[in-house]
């Protein structure tokens, strides 16, 4: 399904983020994981899929309809032992220079009372974003993966507009 030109815009703009490791050993961007498009799928959540095979999904805020946030579900997984994870994220903020101090302290006191997730910040050409992530088994049943993906577009999206008063993502 497609989400229009606000999911292409946001796919293009992250694709700055990670996109080194978002290749394979070959060089070739990764095919989309089939497994997430059959989750989704399954219970009707809207999505597009980017140039690096990653999932956009766009959800309108429970608590307020006029906002919306975006957020990355990874095709590419990573194992431990014999666990396969994969990484969901959103952004709560893209900075034209690196957050002070007061920010960082800002998230890293938001990090000690989550019980799920956490935030990070991550370093574009020239934009520093302050990424909401949770990682995930792979083989996640769909509710639960829905779970998840919006609980990343509800603190993101409460952390954008505390910081910025904007919607843009």
């Amino acid at each position: 399904m497609k989400l229009g030109i606000r999911a292409f815009i946001l796919a293009s703009a992250l694709a700055a983020i990670g996109a080194s490791a978002a290749f394979a050993q070959d060089g070739q961007p990764p095919q989309a994981d089939p497994r997430l498009a059959q989750a989704l799928d399954s219970i009707g959540v809207r999505y597009d899929v980017n140039d690096y095979g990653n999932y956009i999904v766009l959800y309108s805020m429970s608590q307020n309809e006029a906002r919306s946030q975006n957020v990355v579900v990874l095709s590419a997984t990573e194992t431990y032992d014999d666990v396969e994870i994969r990484e969901l994220y959103a952004i709560g903020a893209a900075l034209d220079q690196a957050p002070d101090a007061d920010t960082l302290l800002n998230l890293l006191e938001r990090n000690a009372t989550l019980k799920i997730g956490s935030w990070s910040v991550d370093y574009g050409e020239a934009t520093v974003f302050l990424l909401f992530s949770i990682k995930v088994p792979a083989e996640l049943e769909a509710e639960a993966l829905n779970s998840f993906i919006y609980f990343a577009a509800e603190v993101a999206d409460q952390f954008e507009e505390e910081l910025t008063g904007l919607d843009d993502y």
